[in-house]
């Protein structure tokens, strides 16, 4: 329990800033969070990966920063994102005459 709370927390910490960085870098951290899911669930080396990551309710690292990404949109979008993330963004949200959200 606490392996995962360390490696998980400091894959989430500040993560939008590894959206765009070289696939290498992305690989590192799969590495990290493959050994740690091995480490939880004591899998073996040879196990695959994709039942223990389920077993441990983990997406991979690529996956895990797409879905932060979204879910940190749709909160602007739906104006229950922080305040001064609407700084930093240039475009509003308007809504159209059927009620759809647009850039």
């Amino acid at each position: 329990m606490l392996v995962h709370a360390f490696i998980s927390s400091r894959l989430d910490y500040c993560n939008q800033l590894f959206v765009g960085v070289s696939g290498r870098l992305l690989d590192k951290l799969q590495s990290l969070q493959n050994a740690t899911a091995h480490l939880v669930t004591e899998a073996r080396k040879v196990d695959h990966m994709t039942p223990v990551m389920r077993e441990v309710h983990w997406l991979p690292v690529w996956h895990r920063l797409r879905f932060r990404t979204a879910v940190l949109m749709f909160k602007y979008l739906y104006g229950v994102a922080w305040v001064y993330l609407s700084e930093y963004l240039y475009c509003k949200p308007t809504t159209d005459n059927t009620g759809h959200l647009h850039l």
